[in-house]
């Protein structure tokens, strides 16, 4: 009985390590800037994207810049729609982007966005699963077909000179 108890025990913690890799850290001050963003961004949703993407930048223009973000001790999505540095605004942007553009907009697809773009493959292992640099983040989001370049990339290549990124499309 002692075994299966403790063997309970060991699952019971192993699902809530697990469990907690998947939600997101957020406030209730980001659901508050979502919903306002909800409302702002409701006009340009069928707009061409380049009209949302810039809509959606213009919206946060006057937001604090942070660094250091997304520093947690264990790697988990952290969802700050209160602040930025350089990356997190641009992740931010273009997930409420692609979030805005779908079917239905609501904090949960845009947490999704943003799980994609930061994450290597979508998904939330470890501090080296996070896309952390630019050009990594471009092959990443290539080479799953999200976005296309306007000019061709290898896919043996990280990092491609002259190489366009073209969200829009």
């Amino acid at each position: 009985m002692k075994r299966i108890g403790l063997m309970l025990l060991l699952f019971l913690a192993a699902a809530s390590v697990i469990f907690a890799k998947q939600n997101p850290i957020y406030t209730r001050d980001d659901i508050v800037v979502f919903d306002k963003y909800v409302q702002y961004i409701e006009p340009y949703r069928n707009k061409p994207m380049e009209n949302v993407l810039q809509a959606t930048a213009e919206f946060f223009l006057e937001s604090p810049y942070v660094a250091n973000t997304l520093e947690a001790a264990d790697e988990i999505l952290i969802v700050n729609l209160r602040e930025f540095d350089c990356t997190t605004f641009v992740e931010n942007v273009i997930a409420l982007s692609l979030a805005a553009r779908g079917e239905k907009l609501s904090f949960d697809a845009f947490v999704d966005e943003l799980r994609k773009i930061r994450y290597r493959n979508g998904n939330i292992d470890d501090y080296s699963s996070r896309l952390h640099y630019t050009c990594d983040w471009v092959f990443e989001t290539t080479t799953r077909n999200r976005r296309k370049y306007q000019s061709p990339i290898e896919r043996n290549k990280r990092c491609a000179q002259n190489s366009f990124y073209d969200i829009a499309s």
